[in-house]
């Protein structure tokens, strides 16, 4: 963690009725980044013991071409994945990382196509790979699942598993978190995606921003593999 005095950190109110959440109130500024800061953040991208990198771009004024490009090469020197999830006002900044994690509107932003079906997904998949030279994109397609292409390699989608939705809040957060994880840890991406799937399912069943247990994803993958 690093602090700035110079900024605020956002806060977030989210009004929440019979366990589903009705509307959010955000309290923020605009993020500048001085001198200082800079340096506190090159120091920490510079730090050893790094085995991947999780860009989560909010479009908040954090990530900007300077730091995306200290990211770019600490990934390169370190032979280690960086994986984004984008925000629009950036996505030129993300070409060359490893994967991409685009929800449907972001997708169809990046792919500057509508996507209503299921080839268009497969096409804007791979538009959006080729145009932003990653090795992977998926994209989180909410109660649709995920779906995802890989270089070389074909376009594979997963269901969803959700027994009841009521809170959307962190699924995002928790697919590219989980699946940087298990690709760290030496999974394929499929099966990297799977494990990412599976979590998400946990946390959109829960009320507010919540972690995912380590049993509590075992007991899930169980499930899921019990319904095939």
């Amino acid at each position: 963690m690093r602090r700035d005095r110079r900024n605020a950190t956002i806060v977030k109110t989210r009004i929440i009725s019979q366990r589903q959440q009705i509307v959010r109130v955000d309290r923020e500024g605009s993020i500048r980044l001085g001198a200082a800061a800079l340096q506190r953040i090159r120091a920490a991208i510079a730090a050893p013991g790094i085995d991947g990198i999780i860009v989560s771009d909010y479009g908040k004024g954090t990530v900007n071409a300077e730091v995306m490009a200290l990211l770019k090469a600490r990934a390169v020197a370190g032979g280690i994945p960086i994986v984004v999830d984008p925000k629009p006002p950036h996505f030129d900044l993300y070409r060359g990382v490893t994967g991409i994690t685009p929800n449907l509107k972001e997708a169809e932003q990046m792919a500057a196509m509508a996507i209503g079906s299921d080839a268009a997904v497969a096409l804007a998949l791979n538009r959006i790979r080729r145009r932003y030279q990653t090795r992977f994109t998926l994209i989180t397609r909410g109660s649709h699942g995920i779906s995802a292409a890989e270089k070389n390699r074909r376009m594979f989608h997963l269901p969803a598993f959700s027994r009841e939705v009521f809170d959307v809040t962190g699924a995002g957060d928790t697919v590219v978190a989980v699946l940087t994880l298990a690709l760290v840890a030496g999974a394929d991406l499929r099966e990297a995606v799977a494990l990412a799937n599976a979590a998400a399912s946990i946390v959109v069943e829960k009320v507010g921003t919540s972690q995912v247990g380590l049993e509590e994803l075992r007991d899930r993958v169980a499930f899921i593999l019990h319904q095939r």
